[in-house]
C-alpha cells in the first residue's frame, strides 16, 4: 500500500473546487432525488475534487482545512445539489473519529481507498453490544443511516454494553457497509436523494481497535454519549498503550499523531469572529 503524499491546499482553492461543481450537481439534482442517492456522477467529481477528505487522516492525502473552510464549501456542494451537501457533510463529521484508531485500522479503511465514504448513525432501541476475545459482537439497526447504500463504513453510535442482561455502558464502533443489510425505507417529499434508509448489521464481531467504549451504567440520553464529561471516561485502542484516557476533542489522543504527519494548511479566510450584540459584547442563544 502506498501512502499519499500531502499537497497543500489554500481555502480560496478548496471552495472554488465546489463551486465549479454546482453546475453539475443542479444538473443532476432531479436525477439524484429519483435514484434515492447522489447521482454517480457526482460522486466521481466529489472524489477528483479531493472532496471526501475534508477530514481524511493526513497521512492518506487528508486536507484538514478549517472549520470555517469545511462549511463554506459543504454549502457550495448543497447550493447545487441539498442531498450530496448532505452526504459530504455527514461523512466528513464521520471521518474524524478515525483520529482516534491506530495505524492498522486506518490503513485498513483507506490504505486501498482514501476517497471511501463513512456515515454516522445512532441506533435504535434494541440494540446490544457484547464482549468477546478482542472485540465485541454487536446487533444494532439505525434507522436513518444516510447513505447506507453508497458508503463503505458506517459508525454506529450508541449502542448498549451489556454484561449478561446488565447494561453497563454505550459503544461506538465502526463496522464495515457490506457487512449489513439495508431496508430502503426512505420515503419523504425532499432530500430524497440523501438515501437515509435503515440499516441492521447482525450478530458482528467488531474488534476493539474499532471501537469506543463509555462503560457507566444507568446510561440513558442518548445526548450523554457525546458529551465531554461521558468522552473523559473513554478508552480507545490508541489510549489504551499508555493507560491514558480520551479528552473532549476530537482531536484527542490523534492529536500528536495528526502534527506529526502533517504541516499546516494555509489558508487565505478569516479567522471567524462571533456576531455581536448593539452593546458590543457577543451574542448569546437563548
Amino acid at each position: 500500500m502506498s501512502v499519499t503524499t500531502e499537497r497543500a491546499v489554500t481555502a480560496d482553492e478548496l471552495i472554488a473546487r465546489a463551486r465549479d461543481l454546482v453546475p453539475l450537481l443542479r444538473a443532476n439534482r432531479a436525477r439524484t432525488e429519483e435514484l434515492g442517492n447522489p447521482a454517480p456522477e457526482n460522486l466521481a467529481a466529489l472524489s477528483e475534487a479531493e472532496l471526501f477528505r475534508l477530514t481524511t487522516p493526513p497521512a492518506f492525502g487528508g486536507l484538514h482545512p478549517t472549520m470555517r473552510t469545511q462549511v463554506e464549501a459543504i454549502a457550495e456542494i448543497g447550493s447545487g445539489c441539498p442531498s450530496t451537501g448532505w452526504i459530504v457533510a455527514n461523512h466528513a463529521a464521520s471521518t474524524e473519529f478515525t483520529s482516534i484508531l491506530d495505524e492498522l485500522s486506518v490503513r485498513e479503511i483507506f490504505g486501498d481507498n482514501p476517497d471511501a465514504i463513512m456515515l454516522s448513525a445512532g441506533v435504535l432501541p434494541g440494540a446490544r453490544a457484547d464482549r468477546v476475545p478482542g472485540g465485541l459482537r454487536i446487533t444494532a439497526t439505525a434507522g436513518y443511516a444516510s447513505g447506507c447504500e453508497i458508503s463503505d463504513w458506517a459508525l454506529l453510535i450508541g449502542i448498549p454494553l451489556h454484561e449478561g442482561e446488565r447494561r453497563i455502558g454505550a459503544v461506538t464502533a465502526l463496522a464495515p457497509i457490506a457487512e449489513a443489510s439495508v431496508k430502503r425505507t426512505w420515503k419523504v417529499a425532499g432530500m430524497c436523494g440523501t438515501g437515509t434508509h435503515s440499516m441492521t448489521v447482525t450478530d458482528l464481531f467488531v474488534p476493539d481497535r474499532m471501537t469506543l467504549v463509555v462503560e457507566k451504567e444507568n446510561l440513558d440520553r442518548q445526548e450523554e454519549i457525546l458529551s465531554p464529561p461521558t468522552w473523559s471516561r473513554a478508552t480507545c485502542t490508541r489510549c489504551r498503550r499508555s493507560s491514558a484516557r480520551v479528552r473532549a476533542s476530537w482531536t484527542w489522543c490523534g492529536r500528536a499523531w495528526t502534527r506529526a504527519s502533517r504541516s499546516p494548511t494555509p489558508t487565505t479566510a478569516a479567522p471567524w469572529t462571533p456576531p455581536r450584540s448593539s452593546s458590543g459584547s457577543p451574542r448569546r442563544r437563548t
